[in-house]
């Protein structure tokens, strides 16, 4: 893992993180003041490694395949894949310890966020959890229509929740937090090419007063109004795809926002 400085975007320091890479694309680094959180795959299970700046503070088993997490209410909530389906733990962040296990059905969890008062889940089949966050308990869940499109993120924000459909084409679900029926279904500003050949996943991310939504294999991070749904902004990164003579140079994939600024991953063929 790399830290990078948000004001200067120099490098600070590089932290080897045991394990390998997680079976699933999806989001599996998350950060607060104290540092960072990443997942990681190992022999019978998989790892949490909490990093500080500077060092590999602890390193947690886990019972199950990691599969992607988030931060909020005063847990490391960890998406998890066991032989008995889908699990959510949350962990404290203090002591690292297991202080809650919520079974979420069968198919994998693919996205997590939260809100001032749940913690939200979706997973592969299109099935959005909402995890209450100060019982614990599932208080709803739906099963949303996906049409048999990938399900790739989840976010909240903006009196909606949000969940992103991915290959082969892509949608933006605007959802509403107490019914968790669908309001709205956005169309992807520029038609995707061919479904996603460069392997990315779309994710999105709410800050600055707007909706930023990650076009992967178009090369295009989108603006919308989430008030509106409108289009404010189309800001290229990279030539489609299909346009590329090599593999795919600069497509972007995950996205975060802090510091004043939109930080966006992009991949670089090899």
């Amino acid at each position: 893992m790399t830290r990078v400085d948000a004001r200067t975007g120099a490098v600070q320091a590089t932290i080897g993180v045991p394990g390998s890479t997680p079976p699933q694309p999806a989001q599996t680094i998350a950060a607060d003041r104290s540092g960072a959180w990443v997942l990681s795959s190992s022999t019978g299970g998989g790892l949490l490694s909490h990093l500080r700046p500077g060092l590999l503070a602890q390193t947690t088993p886990l019972s199950g395949d990691p599969l992607t997490l988030t931060l909020g209410h005063n847990a490391v909530w960890v998406a998890l894949k066991t032989l008995h389906g889908s699990t959510l733990a949350a962990i404290d962040p203090n002591t690292n310890a297991l202080t809650d296990t919520i079974h979420l059905g069968v198919s994998p969890i693919q996205s997590l966020n939260t809100s001032p008062d749940a913690v939200w889940a979706v997973t592969q089949d299109g099935t959005l959890y909402r995890i209450d966050s100060r019982d614990r308990h599932i208080t709803n869940y739906h099963t949303l229509p996906t049409n048999q499109l990938t399900v790739d993120a989840v976010a909240t924000g903006q009196g909606a929740v949000w969940v992103l459909l991915g290959a082969p084409s892509q949608l933006l679900l605007r959802i509403n937090p107490h019914t968790l029926e669908v309001e709205e279904t956005i169309k992807a500003p520029t038609p995707p090419i061919g479904g996603a050949i460069g392997g990315g996943i779309t994710t999105l991310v709410l800050g600055h007063d707007s909706l930023w939504w990650n076009g992967t294999d178009n090369g295009n991070l989108w603006r919308l109004d989430p008030r509106t749904n409108r289009l404010l902004a189309t800001i290229h990164l990279s030539q489609p795809i299909s346009q590329q003579r090599a593999l795919p140079q600069y497509e972007p994939l995950g996205i975060a926002t802090g510091a004043g600024s939109i930080w966006i991953t992009t991949a670089i063929s090899f």
